[in-house]
């Protein structure tokens, strides 16, 4: 009987889930007011020079009669300032769809996103290679929506499509995985780049906070924790289903604090004073997505790793 009482609990849940991301309210794509901060690491060619890349929505312009959303790679810039910016394509949703005009493919019109993809529906490419200074060139390539759940940001859910890629993409913001805005089309390094979102934020609201090198929006790239000594940061298994560890080479005599952060920049887990090299923590409190593990010492310097909570 209580297998039963089990079963038709889990039931319900999952048919009251289902129906909450039917009916909660669409959130479409901002047109202006919003920037990305990406951060290129490479531990093996130049451990101390992180890369950062930021672009951002700056104003609008039409073309061919349609308004489109002006598109800026910012020159270190943590503002939308045009002085500062390169255009470098631009953006449009209509009808949950968001395309992208790239300036050295003026003539296409390329579908970044289609929020309106149910589960097990497939996603079609046919360009690799955008942001104005890269050439785009034909490669077609396709992405399958593994599952669709919601994410609460800033008291608003959001759909959130999880792809068998490991991409995700969220309602309203789009990947943040790579590149962010343009992952779906951006060319994937080859050289050992390790290529993060480290924030999206639209106007003065973080929606994404995933930073490698601190737990801000933006911080400095001149920071202690990116050199060669670095400690090497471990999580298994990854993606979790239950208890998973985290491994680190423990440095004698510094003292380490443990952070875990959400996709929004949320503290859900610490642990401060850590004197040894291998923690154990039950997922049982941690809902599925995206998480950041934040590791600092008592010399300043800052680790970290994702993980996927399944």
């Amino acid at each position: 009987m209580k297998s039963l009482n089990h079963f038709i609990l889990t039931i319900f849940l999952v048919v009251l889930s289902h129906e909450t991301i039917k009916s909660q309210t669409y959130v479409p794509f901002p047109n202006s007011g919003i920037i990305w901060n990406i951060i290129t690491t490479n531990d093996t060619f130049d451990p101390h020079s992180p890369y950062k890349n930021r672009y951002g929505l700056i104003g609008d312009t039409l073309i061919n009669d349609t308004l489109y959303s002006k598109l800026y790679v910012l020159e270190n810039d943590t503002n939308l300032n045009i002085i500062n910016g390169s255009y470098v394509g631009a953006i449009r949703e209509n009808n949950k769809h968001v395309y992208y005009k790239d300036i050295s493919f003026p003539t296409k019109d390329i579908l970044l996103y289609d929020f309106s993809l149910q589960q097990g529906d497939t996603m079609y490419y046919d360009y690799y290679g955008f942001l104005g200074n890269i050439e785009p060139y034909i490669n077609s390539h396709f992405n399958v929506v593994a599952n669709i759940d919601s994410i609460l940001i800033n008291n608003k859910y959001r759909k959130r499509f999880n792809f068998e890629n490991s991409d995700i993409w969220i309602e309203g913001i789009g990947s943040i995985f790579g590149q962010g805005l343009i992952h779906p089309i951006a060319q994937y390094p080859l050289n050992g780049d390790v290529v993060t979102v480290a924030c999206i934020k639209h106007n003065d609201t973080i929606l994404h906070l995933g930073n490698p090198l601190c737990d801000k929006c933006f911080c400095s790239l001149n920071i202690r924790g990116i050199e060669n000594n670095k400690v090497r940061l471990y999580v298994f298994p990854n993606p979790v289903t239950s208890v998973f560890n985290i491994r680190f080479d423990y440095i004698e005599r510094e003292v380490y604090n443990l952070s875990i952060i959400d996709c929004v920049g949320k503290k859900v887990f610490s642990k401060i004073n850590i004197k040894k090299g291998n923690i154990s923590i039950n997922k049982e409190n941690l809902n599925s997505g995206l998480y950041f593990i934040i590791l600092k010492n008592d010399k300043g310097r800052v680790y970290s790793e994702k993980i996927i909570i399944e």
